[in-house]
């Protein structure tokens, strides 16, 4: 398969992560044609030149007192990245910025006050109308020669990737550990192996998220059994320090659900599904049978190993009231007590249990991932190509959640999504605005990864998944100006939540040998 994926235009696995990118394997940055017509002022013709700006002898000189422009008319698209270099001499005061203008938006360089060649990468942020040097009057105004202008645009694979918020992962040791960066991708080893893990917003409504100790955390008992006692950092906890709380439960050899002894924390929810988790994990030799207490309060039987286990609960209340209890009861102990230690207690509003979101005195909320505007169409054939993912989703939630080649409309895109339906994918080609495909394959449990590929190619479509063909269509189309690969349904829509070892684009129709390489 590796000597397979040489062929593909756009390669990302999880490997491929350094300094806060998610970058791609392939390709290495290149860059677009040249932007600036007489960049080395070779005439004075091509800029608009305000009070101070003149072209001599080959250079732009500006000899300035207030903030004015030399400037040319240039298109620049939304979210694209540009490199700009040019070249000061004869530098005598002031200093200068190149920047990106109109469009309803301008967007600034570095201030340069020094002779040298500067070079630098500005993303337009909306679709900008000019280019241009401006002054600085906070400077003195600007006096020194500009010379070899450059302006292309950066051609490369690499997502952007936006959280706004820290986020917590399971790192190649097995342990959980922030990611305080608040735009790094995380690359979670919760099964053994790196993926890519892209989550939806939640927010723990837990407070005290690892402090057991705290008033919130009620120590309750009924029958002839005790309230539990804590002792705080009493052990090693799933992050790898000593900030696990132990907790003592003894039921006083009650023998009836009416005598309990837990610990609850009583939360406020909005009406809908709500999921509770928390690490539990025996102190002693023994084993212990226990009741992890859902939302709506049903009793959910847990057994309580020498081994951290995350154990979760999820129900769908018809209160905005609920709590998460950890609790002994006589009908079902095997001993008249429980010595467990517990950590990383959570409360989230969701159908199932997303990646631990630390709280200490307040709730917290971990933002949504977006990760999209990868490639562009000299990486992506419109004509014919390949999709290939190798994915699990998070949950059968019945959302729809997408990775689409497309030219950031609905009007033109490739589509793999998970559907509303459990456990489906779909196949959906939209070309002119016109739907030319929309099929669907049931999966046995889409939480399992599987190698899912798109083949598309006027007349010749199809869908492989894990070695075998599973979708054939002869529809005719003519796809227009496929330009991007997004963690979404290709318009800002329907986000891929799930997790990711590899996503590759070719730009030709593989083979069937080739795909069930690919796939298998």
């Amino acid at each position: 398969m590796s000597n397979l994926l040489e062929k593909a235009s756009i390669v990302l696995t999880p490997t491929a992560y350094s300094d806060g990118t998610l970058h791609s394997v392939k390709p290495l940055q290149t860059l677009g044609s040249e932007l600036v017509t007489n960049g080395d002022f070779a005439t004075d013709s091509d800029w608009t030149l305000e009070s101070g700006w003149s072209i001599s002898n080959g250079k732009l000189l500006g000899t300035l007192s207030n903030s004015t422009n030399a400037y040319q008319p240039e298109a620049l698209e939304a979210g694209k990245i540009y490199q700009i270099t040019y070249e000061i001499s004869n530098y005598s005061q002031g200093g200068v910025r190149f920047q990106f203008a109109g469009g309803g938006g301008t967007v600034s360089g570095n201030i340069n006050s020094s002779n040298g060649v500067f070079t630098e990468e500005l993303k337009a942020t909306v679709n900008h109308t000019s280019i241009r040097f401006r002054s600085l009057a906070s400077d003195g105004g600007f006096t020194a020669s500009i010379d070899n202008i450059s302006v292309k645009e950066v051609i490369d694979a690499d997502f952007d990737f936006t959280r706004g918020s820290s986020a917590t992962r399971v790192n190649e040791q097995g342990l959980i550990e922030d990611v305080t960066d608040t735009n790094l991708p995380r690359i979670d080893y919760t099964d053994g192996t790196g993926s890519l893990l892209l989550e939806p917003q939640r927010t723990n409504l837990v407070t005290y998220s690892e402090d057991f100790s705290q008033s919130s955390w009620q120590k309750q008992s009924a029958g002839v059994a005790s309230a539990p006692i804590v002792t705080s950092n009493y052990s090693i906890s799933p992050d790898g320090t000593l900030n696990a709380d132990r907790v003592v439960f003894n039921i006083n050899a009650g023998t009836t659900s009416s005598d309990f002894s837990q610990i609850a924390d009583q939360i406020t929810n909005n009406i809908g599904d709500v999921t509770n988790s928390i690490w539990i994990k025996s102190n002693t030799t023994s084993n212990y049978n226990m009741s992890f207490v859902d939302p709506n309060a049903n009793y959910t039987s847990i057994v309580v190993t020498t081994e951290w286990r995350r154990f979760d609960v999820t129900s769908t209340t018809s209160s905005t009231a609920s709590a998460l209890r950890l609790r002994l009861r006589g009908s079902e102990a095997t001993s008249n007590s429980a010595d467990v230690s517990v950590w990383g207690a959570q409360v989230e509003e969701g159908s199932y249990p997303t990646s631990y979101i630390p709280t200490s005195g307040s709730t917290s909320t971990r933002n949504a991932e977006v990760c999209n505007n990868a490639g562009s169409s000299g990486l992506i054939n419109s004509t014919e190509g390949v999709l290939y993912c190798e994915i699990a989703a998070l949950a059968d939630d019945l959302t729809f959640r997408g990775i689409a080649l497309s030219d950031g409309t609905n009007d033109n895109r490739v589509l793999l999504r998970y559907r509303t339906t459990s456990n489906q994918i779909n196949l959906f080609i939209r070309a002119n605005s016109t739907t030319i495909v929309n099929s669907t394959k049931a999966l046995t449990d889409i939480t399992n990864y599987s190698k899912i590929a798109i083949k598309y190619k006027s007349g010749d479509i199809a869908l492989w998944v894990d070695g075998q063909e599973a979708k054939t269509h002869t529809n005719t189309f003519t796809l227009i100006g496929l330009d991007r690969l997004n963690f979404d349904a290709g318009n800002g829509s329907d986000d891929f939540y799930g997790k990711v070892k590899c996503v590759a684009v070719f730009k030709e129709a593989l083979t069937d040998e080739e795909l069930t390489c690919l796939t298998t």
